[in-house]
């Protein structure tokens, strides 16, 4: 029973949809202007499938960019390479589809790609597989946040209690 997907790509919606203002809104124009960019890209055999996440998974990689980057952050991951069952299915970096759709509560319309090769079908947020380098990333980068913030909250509580004795 497999779905219908519509052929959709970013590179059809107009550049003035990004409203002006936030941190997200001007990330999400960059994207966008390098996804143009990229999509101009051509390649000689034997590649006959390119997979451009950013470009048929948009609405939840936008979900997530406005969800998630819209203040100053200390850190910054990148990476390369999406695995197939993670953000080449979702759009989302570092993550695999059920951790992005029930965790993260990330949503939106994934198309299929222009090409799709047989063995890698793009299925969005509906992919029933699960992309282990996804969830080990997710919950390393979870666990390294929380010692993170237990190590600044220590920190903290140090200077209050100089602050204290002074």
């Amino acid at each position: 029973n497999k779905q219908k997907f519509t052929i959709k790509t970013i590179s059809e919606v107009p550049m003035n949809f990004l409203e002006e203002g936030g941190l997200a809104e001007r990330f999400l124009h960059i994207e966008r202007e390098q996804i143009v960019r990229l999509n101009s890209l051509s390649f000689l055999d034997p590649v006959q499938y390119v997979y451009n996440p950013l470009d048929y998974a948009w609405e939840p990689h936008q979900d997530y960019v406005r969800k998630y980057c819209h203040s100053r952050k200390e850190v910054l991951f990148l990476g390369m390479n999406p695995g197939p069952f993670g953000m080449a299915q979702t759009g989302v970096p570092f993550g695999a589809v059920q951790l992005v759709r029930d965790w993260l509560q990330i949503s939106g319309q994934v198309f299929q790609p222009a090409c799709e090769h047989p063995k890698r079908p793009i299925r969005g947020l509906e992919c029933p597989h699960t992309e282990v380098s996804g969830v080990y990333i997710f919950f390393t980068l979870l666990l390294s946040l929380l010692l993170f913030t237990l190590l600044r909250l220590i920190h903290h509580l140090e200077i209050i209690q100089i602050f204290l004795y002074i």
